[in-house]
């Protein structure tokens, strides 16, 4: 599926907002020029890449890495990279930016929604990068798993169960499995190689190719665990680095899910709390009480779905949960989920799963 969401919840949301958050659309990088594979770190660095034009001061091309760093010798893959070229005659140099996930594409972020991300000043006098991580998007080999299709009963079909009870848990753990079999078929041999650790050690090759003597990086929310990562492993190579919602890389991924949990619990009850203190909300009384509300219809959609105007799909207890999580990474959704709400209250799902299709990056195709 395509690193943008849909255009339906673009129209919704508006431009603004859906800027700063990924464009809707998407430009694949140009091909290169096959060079020679590079078969040592010093040829990995040094390697001349060849940019094309893909936009106004925008340039695009290919980064070749090894696909396992234990052996430079191994097949090298691409990395996808896109740079918007600062308009001061001497840059002060390049600021690589990752925008999480881990999966977003980096690539898709600058080509679309460059103004969304720093300031005119850091553009201006930097050169401005973007990239897709191994196995991500542009970059080759991305991972492939499941089709369209396929992906939609992933995220959101339903078990037909209650959350959290026996049978509900056991066909999950088999829909897992599924698609972890899918994604180790289509995406093959190289899906051994996509982690942190190999994405760092990119980071280094992306760096010496910008032509800069230490990283300059912005990096969110899983961006910040990659660029900490590249900082443990290049500690006299770090320049100037931004690390925005950071993700704590001393605690394990269960710990960092209940962080995670919490985290969204308070921005919640921050949303309630200003839902409730204006008008056309669909929340009154106490917070508990609005708490209770949101909980008990969550509940119905477990095993009843609602029904939506987007190509009459139904909406669940997946679809609303991952719209909700949305609206909740900034208060500038507050007005959207509060409309999300006020409609799947009287039985229309349709503007939750808008914010849920720009959660998935589902287009509307």
């Amino acid at each position: 599926m395509a690193k943008a969401p849909n255009d339906a919840a673009k129209r919704v949301i508006g431009a603004a907002i859906a800027a700063a958050i990924l464009a809707a659309g998407f430009v694949i990088a140009p091909s290169v020029m096959a060079a020679a594979q590079p078969t040592s770190k010093a040829e990995y660095l040094g390697q001349k890449v060849s940019w094309n034009s893909c936009g106004t001061d925008l340039y695009c091309g290919k980064v070749q890495v090894p696909m396992d760093w234990s052996n430079l010798k191994s097949k090298s893959i691409g990395i996808a990279v896109i740079y918007h070229r600062a308009s001061v005659a001497k840059p002060l140099g390049s600021v690589i930016f990752n925008p999480g996930g881990p999966g977003a594409s980096g690539y898709d972020f600058v080509q679309d929604s460059l103004t969304s991300v720093g300031t005119n000043k850091l553009r201006q006098n930097y050169n401005f990068v973007g990239f897709d991580p191994r196995g991500v998007q542009h970059s080759s080999p991305a991972v492939s798993c499941y089709s369209p299709a396929q992906l939609d009963g992933l995220l959101y079909g339903s078990t037909g169960y209650p959350l959290g009870s026996a049978k509900d848990l056991a066909e999950s753990r088999k829909s897992m499995a599924k698609f972890a079999a899918a994604c180790a078929k289509k995406t093959g041999p190289a899906l051994g190689f996509i982690d942190t650790i190999s994405a760092a050690k990119d980071l280094d090759v992306l760096r010496s190719v910008m032509g800069d003597s230490k990283l300059n990086y912005l990096g969110y929310s899983y961006g910040t665990l990659l660029g900490a990562t590249y900082a443990s492993l290049f500690p006299t190579k770090v320049g100037r680095m931004v690390l925005d919602g950071a993700v704590d890389p001393t605690v394990s991924n269960d710990d960092q899910s209940v962080i995670q949990l919490k985290g969204f619990d308070n921005a919640f009850n921050n949303y309630l709390t200003d839902c409730m203190a204006s008008s056309n909300c669909p929340f009154s009384g106490t917070l508990s009480q609005a708490r209770a509300k949101v909980s008990a219809f969550l509940k119905t959609l477990e095993t009843t779905s609602i029904p939506s105007t987007d190509n009459n799909r139904e909406v669940n207890v997946w679809g609303a949960n991952a719209g909700i999580d949305m609206a909740l990474y900034s208060n500038a959704y507050w007005p959207i989920l509060t409309q999300a709400f006020t409609q799947a209250f009287k039985g229309d799902g349709t503007m939750l799963l808008r914010l849920a299709d720009l959660y998935n990056d589902r287009n509307s195709d």
